[in-house]
């Protein structure tokens, strides 16, 4: 016979089950970056792309510091890059927060699917006000800001983006050469 703590628990644990068989990131490579909150995602993006330069050889300082008034997190071959980190949301867009338009020479996008990544590379010289020529979405001013942008990417950005050699898939069968290559060809 069941006591009212197993009733409690098992309804809990019914409830769990149902919810991670509907979970799209349940039993995904990636799927710990979805129990991440925003704060250390960007950070694991950060580091991602810091790793990444150590491994390759490619000259790179970064720090780590919080500085909520930084527009950079890495210097890459002497060119500020900020790092935005997104997961892939339930309705498949990626919603990259806090851009501004100023500070930094490129924006590397790291967007993270169940199981592969796009990283994205774009100088920061476009123009914030009108739809970017090679993504085919417009960065929105945050409200009571002046200066202070998001820039959703969907698949089709991505399709858009790969195609324009701005960005690349990451999975299985990708070389660790071709992200070399990526990198020093997108940063310089």
């Amino acid at each position: 016979m069941n006591t009212c703590l197993d009733i409690i628990s098992n309804t809990i644990t019914e409830q769990y089950t149902k919810q991670q068989s509907a979970n799209q990131w349940h039993r995904t490579k990636y799927e710990k970056i979805n129990e991440l909150k925003n704060d250390f995602s960007g950070k694991a993006g950060e580091l991602i792309m810091k790793n990444l330069c150590k491994k390759f050889d490619i000259p790179h300082l970064y720090t780590g510091a919080i500085d909520p008034e930084a527009t950079y997190d890495i210097i890459i071959k002497s060119k500020k890059v900020e790092i935005k980190t997104a997961r892939m949301g339930v309705h498949g867009g990626f919603q990259h927060e806090s851009l501004r338009s100023y500070g930094c020479d490129y924006f590397a996008f790291i967007d993270i699917y169940p199981n592969h990544i796009v990283l994205t590379v774009l100088s920061s010289k476009f123009n914030f006000n009108k739809r970017h020529p090679i993504i085919g979405r417009k960065p929105h001013l945050r409200k009571g800001t002046t200066n202070v942008y998001k820039f959703d990417f969907g698949p089709k950005s991505h399709k858009n983006a790969i195609n324009a050699g701005v960005a690349m898939k990451i999975d299985d069968k990708t070389k660790d050469r071709d992200i070399e290559k990526f990198i020093n060809k997108m940063i310089k």
